[in-house]
């Protein structure tokens, strides 16, 4: 009988012990990050943006790179850069003031470095080598994996998967400077919050958006038929019906010099919670064609799902 209580006794001592230990590693854990957020060095700020490894600025009507004392005047009105092919990204400028998520992930640590983050332009385009030869998109993009494009008038990439999508947002940029990845949850959060101080109604955003109840002239490719064929046309006119247009088809939806945000294709996103990393449909207020706030589990392909990606600094 002692001998029993005796091992009792030693197990619930053995508990304790583990609680006490998961205890302190989860407190120095917390201490350890908050140390580490204190110590980033900050290499550029959110009003006057570093320009990448391989890009070039570009001048655009809303937005100037040219100096107003040490600061580009246009640094919150959408500052343009250019790879040398010709994509195109945008500085979505975070004032370390207005921060509040947990800095978990390498893209977060990016907006102390740098004062915010680079998204692109456009919706991702169809890779250069596919564009041309398409016909049915769900039949011949579904299983591709390459580099898309941030570029004007291209076919926006849609019924593709996440693991996909994932995958080929990381082949974009892969150098010691600048890497690729899918834009993830808070990302997308604080460029809505962006746009919104910007003066933009993200809520109600027919005005500016491809929604459903939105109705403008375009010129380009589009679809009407779930997002699957596209033909071209001049001056057409979008009506209270769901189209899917190429990329930047109109300057009626813009924002702060980046194109279709709200409307057009709902966009993967990545987020991570404590069930680990997920895929979600982004979602911010009515920000998108569904006005999904907290994300949507997918699986499998969409025609009205597309993606947008930011760029890493190193």
């Amino acid at each position: 009988m002692n001998k029993i209580v005796k091992n009792i006794m030693l197990l619930f001592v053995v508990l304790i012990c583990i609680v006490i230990f998961s205890t302190l590693i989860i407190f120095f854990s917390s201490n350890f990050l908050e140390k580490d957020i204190n110590k980033v060095q900050k290499i550029s700020f959110y009003n006057n943006p570093i320009i990448p490894e391989g890009f070039t600025k570009v001048e655009t009507q809303t937005a100037s790179w040219e100096l107003e004392g040490d600061i580009p005047k246009g640094w919150n009105s959408g500052l343009v850069i250019e790879d040398e092919i010709g994509n195109q990204f945008v500085w979505v400028p975070i004032n370390e003031s207005k921060l509040s998520i947990e800095f978990d992930t390498e893209q977060d640590y990016q907006i102390i470095r740098y004062g915010g983050f680079y998204v692109s332009r456009y919706e991702a385009g169809l890779p250069i080598e596919n564009q041309e030869r398409i016909q049915d998109i769900s039949k011949e993009t579904n299983d591709i994996i390459g580099r898309p494009v941030s570029k004007k008038d291209m076919i926006p990439w849609n019924y593709i998967s996440y693991i996909n999508v994932k995958e080929s947002s990381q082949l974009m940029y892969n150098s010691k400077k600048v890497k690729s990845s899918l834009l993830n949850y808070n990302q997308w959060n604080y460029m809505a919050d962006w746009l919104e101080s910007s003066g933009y109604d993200i809520e109600n955003n027919k005005d500016w958006s491809n929604c459903s109840n939105a109705t403008f002239t375009f010129s380009g490719y589009y679809s009407i038929d779930n997002g699957k064929n596209y033909k071209y046309g001049e001056n057409i006119k979008k009506q209270t019906y769901n189209m899917i247009l190429s990329t930047g088809a109109t300057e009626r939806n813009k924002a702060n010099n980046i194109y279709d945000l709200a409307g057009n294709l709902s966009e993967f996103i990545s987020y991570t919670s404590q069930y680990g990393t997920h895929e979600a449909y982004s979602g911010y207020y009515d920000f998108t064609s569904w006005g999904l706030k907290q994300g949507v589990y997918t699986e499998g392909l969409s025609s009205q799902v597309g993606f947008r990606i930011m760029l890493n600094l190193y």
